[in-house]
């Protein structure tokens, strides 16, 4: 029906607040708003292999000196 498996995945939330100032914060000369009645929640749905295709992946190696980032050539 179109519908994609997304297999494993993260998911980020973050709540959404009114955050206007009222007449009433006004009257009172509020610079910040009192009212922060909460919206709702944003949420977002990443899979797990979209975050592994999209990071570079690198190797550390250490000698005496520093230590080197050595990206592979194919990163899929």
């Amino acid at each position: 029906s179109g519908l994609q498996e997304l297999g494993l995945v993260i998911t980020g939330t973050l709540p959404v607040f009114n955050k206007t100032n009222t007449k009433a914060d006004k009257e009172r000369g509020l610079q910040r708003p009192q009212n922060q009645l909460i919206l709702g929640v944003m949420a977002i749905d990443v899979s797990l292999d979209d975050i592994k295709r999209l990071t570079p992946r690198f190797t550390v190696r250490h000698s005496r000196m520093c230590a080197t980032h050595t990206y592979p050539h194919s990163l899929r």
